[in-house]
């Protein structure tokens, strides 16, 4: 019965840094997004919605799409 005990407290563990590791990329990533969201609508406000913005818009949406795409991948 020992055995049994011990095991299931090694996979509840487990279990639980595998939980714990997938809700701070995931929180992560959302405060990425959000960040990078008031940073864009206080450019917008600066400096209007021009070329130069549509260029700061794709800098900032390349590395969250990164971003994204690699939480998925490793929350998966």
């Amino acid at each position: 019965m020992t055995v049994v005990t011990t095991e299931h407290c090694a996979l509840q563990g487990a279990r639980s840094a595998t939980i714990a590791d997938s809700s701070s990329r995931a929180a992560l990533f959302l405060s990425s997004v959000s960040g990078t969201l008031l940073a864009l609508s206080l450019l917008s406000t600066a400096m209007g919605l021009g070329r130069a913005f549509l260029g700061a818009v794709l800098a900032a949406a390349l590395p969250l799409i990164f971003l994204g795409v690699a939480t998925f991948v490793r929350v998966l």
